[in-house]
């Protein structure tokens, strides 16, 4: 580290903090072979301070982040946000555990035997009190009523704590079947609010859920293979108080799967162009290759969408197989160049480096990319 300055400017900063925001400053650097790869800064509010990381895209991955909270630790920073440390420390890693111990907090072993160690294994810091498994709408509200009395804690579903030296896990929360019981997002509570675009507050789910069964993605523990839709009604209704709170003309739809359901999906589009007309709105969808087709595709232009976001993940037969992607090569081509007909931008996922991935393999997905050309590719 160049830290010839940093000390004393980091512990300056802590007991007389500034008045207003004075922008970042790099305290720490981190270079390898005299080329930069990243600092660490704090940013300096009324009362507080966040932590800002910068990172050469290239190293990342490299526990580097993790390693410039724990040098923030030594500086004797002991005022940054929790959040913003969380975001750097991760679970299992014998850094993040050196981290958290000069924090002061202990780390719990945990008997790797047991029924259900994975769920339990967030329970293995002493920063963590309490944890919710699954949708939390219905647990929360009964855990805050029946706070602290743990008698009845214990009884509330999709809740996980410690008592004593144990790990208590209640199970995943039953999945909730009607998502429109629910009021829309509140965005006007955001914290720092008017740092977001209107076009950044107009993000949406239409749904919970993936019902494929790809192996390598998370969507599958979180939720099961059941996906579960909002009406049509309730989501245009969602899109309509964002227009007229925060007059957006963009807005961006982050399902794991939004055209899953025909239906509904084809339901959200029809709505749209009744209560707006044809193509008012500029947004865009995930979407997997199996749901793309002229019917689906007809709809979502006329309703505005002019992005298609497809997962690929590989240009592989034997990969695609392996992972259970639920698709052939041919379909993933063929519909790549049907939404680029229709006038979309298509973009697609690519993964690389699955362990059982050969050099051939890789190759072929290169070579794939360069026969259909999407518009852009997030790999």
């Amino acid at each position: 580290y160049d830290a010839s300055h940093a000390e004393a400017w980091i512990k300056d900063c802590v007991r007389n903090p500034p008045g207003k925001i004075v922008g970042c400053r790099l305290a720490i650097e981190r270079r390898e072979d005299d080329a930069f790869v990243g600092g660490l800064g704090l940013i300096p509010h009324a009362r507080s301070f966040e932590l800002g990381y910068w990172l050469d895209r290239k190293y990342w991955g490299c526990g580097y982040a993790t390693e410039a909270v724990g040098a923030a630790v030594d500086f004797g920073v002991t005022v940054l946000h929790m959040r913003q440390i969380v975001a750097f420390v991760f679970m299992g890693n014998p850094a993040s555990t050196r981290v958290l111990s000069r924090l002061g907090f202990a780390y719990r072993g945990l008997d790797e035997s047991a029924p259900d160690h994975k769920n339990r294994k967030v329970l293995r810091y002493d920063l963590i009190d309490f944890a919710f498994f699954g949708e939390g709408e219905n647990s929360l509200p009964k855990f805050m009523a029946a706070y602290p009395d743990m008698e009845e804690i214990k009884k509330i579903p999709g809740l996980g704590y410690r008592r004593d030296e144990e790990t208590v896990f209640n199970g995943f929360a039953e999945r909730i079947k009607n998502l429109d019981e629910f009021p829309h997002p509140d965005r006007d509570i955001l914290v720092f609010k008017e740092r977001y675009m209107p076009s950044e507050l107009a993000t949406i789910m239409a749904s919970r859920g993936c019902p494929f069964k790809c192996t390598f993605c998370a969507s599958v523990p979180i939720w099961g293979r059941n996906t579960i839709y909002r009406s049509p009604e309730h989501i245009v209704a969602e899109i309509e108080e964002l227009h007229k709170r925060y007059n957006p003309r963009q807005f961006r739809f982050f399902d794991d799967t939004f055209t899953v359901n025909r239906k509904k999906m084809i339901g959200v589009c029809k709505l749209l162009v009744e209560k707006f007309g044809d193509r008012y709105f500029s947004w865009w969808c995930l979407s997997t290759v199996s749901s793309i087709d002229d019917e689906v595709l007809y709809w979502l232009k006329r309703a505005g969408a002019d992005q298609v976001h497809l997962g690929i993940e590989t240009g592989s037969e034997k990969v695609m197989e392996t992972i259970q992607k639920g698709c052939t090569k041919d379909q993933a081509r063929n519909a790549i160049l049907l939404a680029k007909k229709y006038g979309f931008w298509v973009n697609t996922f690519f993964i690389t480096g699955f362990p059982f991935e050969e050099e051939a393999d890789i190759r072929e997905t290169m070579e794939f990319v360069k026969e259909v050309q999407p518009d852009s590719v997030n790999l």
